[in-house]
């Protein structure tokens, strides 16, 4: 504290104890005030900032979406600047998926298939996915993307009223 800082004669009086506890209060106003300002700087933390971070890399502000779906939309489009190779769409991908990206497959038909793990299924900002995966791609590569769901990550009784031949090939495909 700032009263700790002074003479001890200053410390007896109510007056400067009173002007000291007001200092300490702004003090923490004002740190406090610059960690949310550090926060708005990276695109992980931010929240205030977010429609200025979605103007910046011409991403679509979608105000019924969370701040982490949209944090993921930005994200996304920021670390797809760039050349693309599959770590590169690896990367861009995971920005906008909370789920594991499995592998990256591309086949001689010329179409690249996106394997995610999933408990989740399809995304909800599949659409700004899918358009990013766009612009990634070259024009003459097509893609789909491929669900496979953690059955692992299932209760038992969660999964009793499927057949076990049914569970034994869940694979889903979308988009």
């Amino acid at each position: 504290m700032i009263i700790d800082k002074l003479p001890q004669y200053y410390r007896k009086s109510e007056f400067i104890k009173c002007l000291s506890n007001a200092l300490e209060n702004e003090k923490t106003i004002f740190l406090n005030y610059v960690e949310a300002t550090k926060k708005e700087y990276y695109i992980k933390t931010t929240s205030e900032n977010i429609y200025d971070w979605e103007r910046e890399f011409k991403v679509p502000s979608y105000l019924n979406q969370d701040i982490q779906t949209r944090r993921g939309n930005v994200l996304g489009r920021f670390r797809g600047f760039g050349t693309s190779n599959k770590n590169f769409i690896r990367s861009v991908v995971e920005g906008f998926y909370e789920g594991e990206v499995v592998d990256i497959v591309e086949g001689n038909d010329g179409i690249i298939t996106l394997y995610f793990k999933t408990k989740k299924g399809l995304p909800e900002n599949h659409l700004e996915l899918q358009r990013t995966v766009e612009e990634l791609l070259p024009a003459h590569l097509e893609y789909a993307y491929k669900f496979i769901f953690a059955l692992d990550n299932y209760e038992h009784e969660e999964l009793e009223p499927y057949e076990h031949k049914v569970l034994e090939g869940a694979i889903h495909s979308g988009v």
